[in-house]
């Protein structure tokens, strides 16, 4: 009966959503602003990723000659751009949305906005590599393929971070592999610039007051949503991760003193909640690449920021114990275990990894690794992207 009333609501919405895509043609007395450009990362959640980068560089290259729009669910975000004008409330992104000649965004454009063809679409996407599945290739229900088809269709350009990545998110969010362009990510960039890695390192240092003295490992585990077994859910949601032993490993690995950083998704927040007063809640920092220039070593599952801070070629260690239950449930595009970051399944897995790196043989993997999903990493991303899509 559940299933069936899910099922009910699901197709409400959508159809509820079908007439209000065409309703919103209203927008279209509007002409589009060829000098304006929209920007969004996560629905308006951060002001990062991507989308940040592509501003920063616009605005500190062409100044006052475009108009810059921010969406964002959260008023005080106002204050992280004062350069730009920030789309707050429901009227004002919609009208944002379609009548923005540029929309940059690292998530899906809403599917019932009817964009208009002389609009041009970025997808930058947030994540690089070719690791967990996403779009067509999570078992999605009809309704969300159709969906992810029709935001598909209005996409002019979708940045890619590597040959594998156009490989396998092409048939993924059914975009053709024309539409991809091969200029690197634009938050990659500051890994190719040592003097703006430090400046990054000293924000976050300076931010939660850390002794300079001190070294940084970084915790981030990737979103699972809903597990469909409750002891993957539980274990997962209060913590098998023992901080205390792995900084006592760390520590006699690496040397010197370390600091502990958990940095949680921004889809959950529920392991934060139960985090033990050593460690430093990193969860709502808004800027990822921030934190992994701060980072001596990192420690994820699953999450594409493997690939990102492979680009610093610093230690790297995979702690995932719901590591089966994760491959029934979504996969992986690539076989995980051929990953060159060391996979742990236990405590006592990632104990020995830690304890056992070799950095000589790990650097060597990692560079495999780049060259084997044929990286476009690069220090002129943003100045690609713009020379790909006509921003000049």
């Amino acid at each position: 009966m559940r299933n069936l009333f899910d099922v009910i609501i699901r197709y409400y919405r959508f159809i509820t959503k079908r007439i209000i895509r065409v309703l919103l043609r209203v927008f279209y007395i509007f002409p589009v602003d060829e000098k304006k450009i929209v920007f969004s990362t996560f629905g308006g959640k951060r002001y990062s990723c991507n989308p940040k980068y592509l501003y920063c560089y616009i605005k500190e290259k062409f100044g006052d000659k475009y108009k810059y729009i921010w969406i964002f669910q959260n008023p005080k975000k106002r204050e992280l751009v004062p350069g730009a004008v920030c789309a707050i409330n429901k009227l004002t992104k919609l009208y944002a949305f379609l009548t923005s000649k540029y929309i940059i965004s690292n998530n899906d454009v809403f599917w019932f906005l009817p964009l208009r063809k002389s609009q041009i679409v970025v997808q930058t996407w947030h994540g690089g590599g070719a690791y967990k599945k996403v779009g067509s290739f999570e078992n999605w229900n009809r309704v969300f393929l159709y969906c992810q088809k029709k935001v598909a269709e209005d996409i002019s350009y979708y940045i890619s971070s590597s040959q594998k990545f156009t490989e396998v998110q092409s048939p993924s969010k059914f975009v053709p592999k024309e539409k991809f362009i091969n200029t690197g990510m634009p938050r990659n960039e500051v890994f190719f610039y040592p003097d703006r890695m430090t400046e990054f390192k000293k924000r976050v240092v300076d931010f939660y007051n850390i002794p300079t003295d001190k070294k940084i490992v970084l915790y981030a585990p990737t979103f699972r949503g809903e597990p469909r077994v409750k002891v993957v859910k539980e274990k997962l949601q209060y913590g098998s991760f023992n901080y205390k032993k792995t900084i006592e490993d760390i520590t006699k690995r690496f040397g010197g003193e370390w600091v502990l950083l958990y940095r949680g998704h921004h889809l959950d927040s529920s392991v934060s909640r139960a985090l033990p007063d050593t460690v430093i809640n990193a969860s709502k920092y808004e800027d990822m690449q921030e934190l992994l220039c701060a980072s001596d070593v990192l420690i994820t599952d699953f999450s594409s920021t493997m690939w990102d801070f492979a680009l610093t070629k610093r230690p790297c260690f995979l702690y995932a114990p719901d590591l089966q239950q994760y491959i029934a449930d979504r996969g992986f595009y690539t076989d995980p275990f051929t990953w060159p970051f060391p996979m742990a399944q236990s405590d006592i897995e990632l104990s020995a990894n830690i304890k056992g790196f070799d950095p000589a043989a790990y650097e060597k993997a990692v560079e495999k690794h780049l060259s084997d999903f044929g990286s476009y990493e690069n220090k002129d991303a943003c100045q690609k992207v713009l020379d790909a899509i006509g921003i000049c």
